[in-house]
């Protein structure tokens, strides 16, 4: 399984070190849909680079995009990572009406704002020993993401392609940007 995740690159990390495409920063979660910090990271991804695009710079929405927006102050950039998922990772796809009924879960627990019923649903899976899990983006309903279990994952990944820096010139920023109506400035 193919996946990508925009991430705050430091340029020369690549694993899981602060800086990294696999850092999960622990102790600034608990505010994410699926998050579970006292339990373990979650590393969100999606199955589409245009979606993992699209969750980065949804904050834009109706406003315009600069190069310069993907630089932070101190030196890290926004960039995308592939990478491929092991076929022996344990998934459990909440986008299948036959997984949700088999929990007893509505499609609404896993869409609602409401952090405390995600979380519940996030720590279930968890507790099921499943390596993460699948769902529909809110952004647009055909994006798949995928929420992995941090201490579960780390030697099921393996690179497909370098990691690329986001600029408003890349292809999936402006299908990105285009869908959100986000203004690009070159």
């Amino acid at each position: 399984m193919n996946l990508y995740r925009v991430f705050d690159w430091d340029g020369r990390s690549r694993g899981p070190s602060p800086g990294g495409p696999l850092y999960v920063p622990r102790l600034h979660q608990g505010a994410g849909r699926f998050d579970i910090p006292t339990v373990d990271g979650v590393l969100y991804a999606s199955l589409s680079p245009v979606a993992a695009v699209a969750e980065a710079i949804q904050v834009y929405r109706n406003q315009s995009l600069s190069d310069d927006d993907f630089i932070f102050d101190d030196g890290r950039q926004q960039a995308l990572a592939h990478f491929s998922l092991s076929e022996k990772a344990r998934l459990v796809d909440l986008t299948d009406s036959r997984e949700l009924a088999k929990r007893n879960l509505r499609p609404a627990e896993i869409a609602t704002f409401d952090r405390t019923v995600t979380h519940r649903v996030a720590q279930s899976l968890h507790e099921e020993k499943c390596d993460g899990f699948l769902w529909w983006s809110a952004l647009e309903a055909s994006w798949t993401h995928v929420v992995l279990f941090q201490s579960r994952i780390q030697k099921k990944l393996k690179w497909v392609k370098p990691i690329q820096i986001l600029r408003t010139t890349t292809p999936d920023v402006m299908a990105a940007a285009q869908f959100l109506k986000i203004r690009l400035e070159n």
